[in-house]
């Protein structure tokens, strides 16, 4: 492999970082266009090297996880807003809640939370407005925040703490986007009203997480199957102890965060997909109707007789991978195939850019299901939706499971027209949405 190291040079003491924040798609893809497998480059006063090998990342993802901590301006700053749930926490505290965590996200759990998200996928298509232009994302971010909050919580919380905590997760996603490519997080004590926004809608927000999760444990039932119930109930395999109550509020948080805007991101683009793809509509619809006419499929029968569908929803989630960029800092200087990272460099991979590589994919702007029958094993190395190794995301079959079946119940339901006048464009925030949204205009079927 060569160890070629390319420079991406920007006079001044920004360096790239109003590149950045102008235009991120557009600086990765500059980033992506060099030839050589590791990129140097500068963030203001962070030193960074993006990786556009996608054996490099997967080498560093799998082997590498405690010598490239996940780490960098987005996580600094998501602790900040968030807490130090499971995906932005470190070492020790990482590997125990990896650990007791993993377990509610087993296969024989999913059948439990499949019951929520049918029922929160027929109520969010009860509330359409037929034959009115609705923008895709925001429906789609409200029905995966129900999704979440029965998945968690039951009928626990109400709907005043519904709201405070819809509240902060919309605020929290959008500063913690905007200071993460800032390069730098502004100090909570500055009086501005941004901050004093956050500040109360954080207290807010984790004094009615707290309230609920404390009405839990005093009902005094025996543990029941929601998410919550596995945080409070489900001890750690190694040592035995019960996760602490303000690490529940932490990954609970991330629940909500992750849960809602990642998800919504994936199903944002499914009207739009189709109604281009006309031939794969057909195609799928023809399996649907074959192997679960107008219910919902088992769990089996999803993983076991509907291949076709399986093959558009990894489609989908090629064109928009919902974590767009990886980000990870060196504990230490580390040498990896060839190159050395020094302490505290800060390392970038974009799972976006290596999935609309030409040297991976032929014809990568096309939505083409069909590529994934017998995809050839570089294209396997860059695909990444949900990243790669230890810490990929935990929810990656949560999160796939409710955009199948949110794709399996507009088929059968619904036909859409897009209302965009322009081509899609995306925007970066810690997902992928877009610049202008998603209009759609629903109509039942006969």
């Amino acid at each position: 492999m060569s160890t070629t190291l390319a420079t991406h040079k920007k006079i001044g003491p920004l360096g790239s970082a109003l590149d950045f924040t102008r235009d991120a798609f557009q600086f990765l893809k500059t980033l992506h266009g060099y030839d050589a497998p590791v990129v140097k480059f500068r963030l203001a006063h962070l030193p960074g090297y993006y990786l556009r090998d996608p054996n490099l990342a997967q080498t560093i993802l799998r082997k590498y996880v405690h010598e490239f901590e996940k780490g960098g301006p987005a996580f600094g700053t998501a602790r900040k807003l968030m807490g130090d749930g499971l995906p932005v926490s470190k070492g020790d505290l990482w590997i125990r809640q990896r650990r007791t965590i993993s377990p509610a996200f087993h296969h024989r759990c999913l059948d439990a939370y499949q019951q929520v998200m049918q029922q929160q996928i027929v109520a969010a298509f009860d509330q359409v407005e037929v034959g009115k232009s609705i923008e895709a994302f925001g429906m789609f971010s409200t029905m995966s925040f129900q999704v979440i909050r029965y998945s968690l919580f039951g009928a626990q919380l109400t709907e005043e703490e519904v709201a405070c905590i819809a509240e902060f997760v919309n605020i929290s996603v959008r500063q913690s986007a905007k200071r993460s490519r800032m390069g730098f997080n502004p100090p909570a004590w500055l009086p501005v009203m941004e901050n004093a926004r956050l500040r109360k809608v954080t207290r807010e927000s984790r004094e009615s997480l707290r309230q609920a999760i404390r009405a839990k444990m005093e009902q005094g039932k025996e543990p029941g199957t929601t998410l919550l119930d596995m945080l409070l109930y489900t001890p750690d395999p190694k040592t035995g102890e019960k996760m602490p109550m303000e690490q529940v509020i932490h990954e609970a948080i991330i629940f909500f965060v992750a849960g809602s805007d990642t998800t919504a991101s994936g199903l944002s683009w499914l009207p739009y997909v189709l109604a281009e793809n006309p031939v794969v509509h057909q195609q799928l619809t023809t399996e649907i109707e074959h192997v679960v006419g107008d219910g919902f499929p088992t769990l089996t029968d999803y993983l076991e007789r509907m291949p076709y569908t399986q093959r558009v929803l990894k489609e989908v989630l090629r064109i928009n991978a919902p974590v767009w960029i990886l980000t990870r800092q060196l504990k230490e200087t580390t040498e990896v195939d060839g190159y050395v990272f020094p302490k505290g460099a800060n390392v970038f991979m974009s799972p976006l850019m290596m999935h609309y590589d030409e040297r991976f994919w032929a014809d990568p702007e096309a939505f083409d299901p069909d590529r994934f029958v017998q995809p050839e094993a570089d294209a396997l190395q860059s695909y990444m939706p949900f990243g790669v190794g230890p810490r990929r995301c935990i929810g990656e079959r949560f999160a796939e499971l409710e955009i199948a079946l949110t794709l399996i119940y507009m088929v059968q339901h619904f036909t859409w027209t897009i209302e965009n006048t322009r081509p899609p464009e995306f925007n970066f925030d810690s997902t992928l949405t877009l610049k202008e949204g998603m209009w759609v205009k629903w109509h039942r079927r006969a």
